[in-house]
């Protein structure tokens, strides 16, 4: 397949290939193109995974900076609580909350990141 994402829009439809195949009048030019047309939806799904992909890794990249974010937000607040001189108790609420954010950023991030392993997984089988 040759050309760039815009191409995919261009192919025939499974009606439009079944039409072409199935007319008297196109046997000639259909029994050329036909090995090409019966991979377009492999390629094309192969190019989907592949989109899929590109974009879970986005998703887990901005999720663990968000991560990251949470973390030196906890450090922050529980400076800002001590120097303000609040109690621990509810230093530590603070705290518990922003970990428990944390937490399920990370458990977000486990999850793309296994979600993106069987899109990769899927794409190596069209691969060969």
């Amino acid at each position: 397949m040759t050309g760039g994402k815009g191409a995919r829009n261009t192919h025939l439809t499974k009606l439009e290939k079944y039409t072409l195949l199935k007319d008297p009048a196109a046997t000639a030019g259909a029994q050329k193109l036909q090995p090409s047309m019966e991979q377009l939806p492999l390629e094309e799904e192969h190019l989907m995974l592949h989109d899929n992909m590109e974009a879970m890794h986005g998703v887990c990249a901005s999720l663990e900076i968000k991560i990251d974010s949470v973390s030196t937000e906890v450090m922050l607040v529980r400076a800002d609580l001590c120097h303000m001189g609040a109690k621990r108790t509810e230093v530590e609420d603070s705290i518990t909350i922003l970990k428990a954010n944390n937490v399920t950023l990370k458990t977000q991030v486990s999850e793309l990141c296994a979600f993106t392993k069987a899109l990769e997984d899927r794409a190596a089988d069209f691969e060969g």
